[in-house]
């Protein structure tokens, strides 16, 4: 089975309820973009992944990019862990 694209990922997930947008970058600012997505759109929450792809993981228990979320805005964030992949 091949991995979905990001968007047919998006229409087939079970969002319960909640709404989900796709938003595309072509910065490297991943942190920043996050925030200023969520402020943009008047999101009440930001949900993140606690690590990435780099496994760094510093005291916090997040990735760069999430502590740097943490950090840079006034929402809430909700750290996950990754979910198993579901057959």
């Amino acid at each position: 089975m091949l991995p979905l694209r990001p968007d047919e990922a998006l229409r087939t997930m079970p969002t319960h309820g909640a709404h989900v947008r796709l938003e595309c970058s072509e910065t490297t600012d991943i942190a920043g973009d996050l925030v200023r997505c969520a402020q943009t759109h008047g999101c009440d929450l930001i949900v993140i992944g606690r690590r990435g792809e780099d496994h760094q993981v510093r005291t916090t228990g997040l990735g760069p990019v999430a502590e740097t979320v943490c950090q840079s805005t006034q929402l809430p964030v909700l750290p996950v862990t990754h979910a198993p992949h579901l057959t």
